[in-house]
């Protein structure tokens, strides 16, 4: 068992229970996979988040034919006449066994499945055209991504673009807007939809929570408000379905002293407004595959959809060609060399005032990006901590 997601590879999804050893209460596996060592694969291992610590079980070796040999102060695992594990023993008399390979070993064999993870699972032909259009990232022509349940299990229908629409020439031309929701599972701060905006021309994409669809119109006003005066160019065509969020007066009020003409699809035509109904699958796809992958409940799903909105940016688009959203929106290059795997574990340094013995750093769940920090989860707490890069380890 481990308590490490990141640990697993090949994972599939499990129900398996756990009893402990009071018989009173029980634990629940989430994925089994498997973990790999520099001299064997252990497979079968039940990702099981409550576990405090990470167990082997020698009933489980033995049965592949494994000897285990306990002496004083270490243990040693041999098959076929050789040792393919070791370890020692501890102060709480319990054996520890290092298998002698970590997440950067791990990458440094398949960079490429490691790019798959970080980049939401996108497919092994984006991803090689990524890496001609950023900087930061790592391919490896020789590697291949093999078939990814996650990626099955995530997809979605896709909806066609609406055709014979007048397509923007520059970026604020157009935007097109859209809600999705609610969700069955509101997340862990109480977000139940989330709003969608897309720049027709440069397809750069923006997502914003909502508690209530009240909040549309305040969410929208604020946004083109800051991206006019960011490019100091104005927005000239709001493209919406006719959901009650968006024909509301305060909004038509604003577009109407900013010169913005709202363009509204028929009743029951949401082909009209495909561009939006596009993203948000898109962005649902993304952040099933975040979710899955990562193990996390389905209440962090809005961490994963503003993870899933910052990649599907510095992502390939057929519509764009040899460039991504994100260098068309901010004219330059996506670095990638940030990213990390969503749901990975993280060691950010304690800034408390501490005493000498105290630990130096704490263990964070990683579940986002922050302006030059990353957006970490302390699940007993309840409760996301900015940090920065320098400041976090993986």
């Amino acid at each position: 068992m481990t308590n490490d997601v990141t640990q697993l590879h090949s994972k599939i999804s499990s129900d398996a229970v756990i009893s402990v050893a009071n018989q009173e209460n029980s634990m629940r596996a989430k994925f089994q996979g498997t973990v790999e060592g520099t001299n064997c694969s252990l497979h079968n291992v039940l990702y099981v988040p409550e576990v405090s610590k990470n167990l082997l079980s020698v009933p489980a070796l033995t049965s592949t034919g494994a000897k285990v040999i306990f002496a004083d102060d270490d243990v040693r695992v041999i098959k076929d006449d050789e040792v393919i594990l070791e370890g020692q023993k501890t102060r709480n008399g319990l054996f520890e066994i290092k298998l002698g390979r970590d997440q950067a070993h791990l990458a440094s064999e398949n960079t490429n499945v490691i790019w798959h993870k970080k980049m939401a699972h996108l497919s092994e032909a984006n991803l090689e055209k990524l890496s001609k259009m950023s900087t930061g990232m790592t391919w490896n022509k020789n590697q291949s991504i093999p078939s990814c349940e996650i990626c099955l299990k995530a997809k979605a229908t896709r909806v066609p673009f609406g055709k014979n629409r007048t397509k923007a020439q520059h970026h604020l031309q157009i935007l097109h807007a859209d809600v999705c929701g609610p969700f069955s599972e509101i997340s862990w701060n109480g977000y139940r939809y989330f709003l969608s905006v897309l720049d027709d021309k440069t397809h750069y994409a923006a997502a914003f929570l909502l508690k209530s669809k009240s909040e549309v119109k305040d969410r929208l006003i604020d946004y083109i408000t800051k991206i006019e005066n960011k490019w100091e160019r104005k927005v000239k065509t709001l493209r919406m379905d006719n959901g009650g969020e968006f024909v509301v007066e305060e909004l038509k009020n604003f577009c109407n002293k900013k010169g913005i003409e709202t363009d509204y699809s028929p009743p029951y035509t949401p082909q009209f407004n495909s561009y939006a109904e596009r993203l948000n699958r898109t962005l649902l796809d993304k952040t099933r595959a975040l979710l899955c992958d990562s193990g996390l409940k389905k209440e962090m799903w809005s961490e994963a959809l503003l993870v899933a909105t910052y990649l599907l940016n510095r992502s390939p688009t057929t519509a764009l060609g040899d460039t991504t959203p994100a260098e068309m929106w901010f004219k330059r290059k996506p670095n990638l060399s940030r990213l990390q795997i969503f749901g990975s574990t993280a060691y950010a340094k304690n800034l408390k005032h501490l005493k000498k013995l105290d630990d130096r750093a704490k263990k964070f769940i990683f579940v986002g990006y922050a302006t030059n920090a990353y957006r970490l989860w302390d699940e007993k707490k309840r409760e996301i901590r900015g940090r920065w890069g320098k400041m976090t380890r993986w």
